[in-house]
């Protein structure tokens, strides 16, 4: 089975962050390696082919997560977590969801 990505919310995502969409291309868990885990997952942006990769349904936190990598390449991992945490609050708060 195919993995999946709400390509609507990818292109809202894009456009309240102020970024250029980015291609989107799905993975099947058969072409994932990595040599030291055992089950590996790719989630993930890639500045060099504006490339978002995935190989599981994404959430609407991870699309938040991989754009403000591609929004900003110099934050580290906690401040892109910290910001998809307020980010995902608001949200929340907006909507009314817990």
């Amino acid at each position: 089975m195919a993995p999946r990505l709400d390509l609507q919310l990818l292109r809202t995502w894009e456009e309240r962050l102020e970024v250029e969409p980015c291609k989107t291309f799905g993975v099947h868990r058969s072409q994932v390696t990595c040599d030291y885990k055992v089950q590996y997952r790719l989630v993930g942006y890639c500045h060099e082919n504006n490339t978002f990769y995935y190989d599981r349904m994404v959430n609407e936190a991870t699309i938040v997560h991989e754009l403000l990598h591609k929004k900003h390449p110099g934050w580290s991992e906690s401040e892109v977590r910290a910001e998809t945490k307020r980010l995902m609050a608001m949200i929340g708060d907006i909507t009314g969801s817990e």
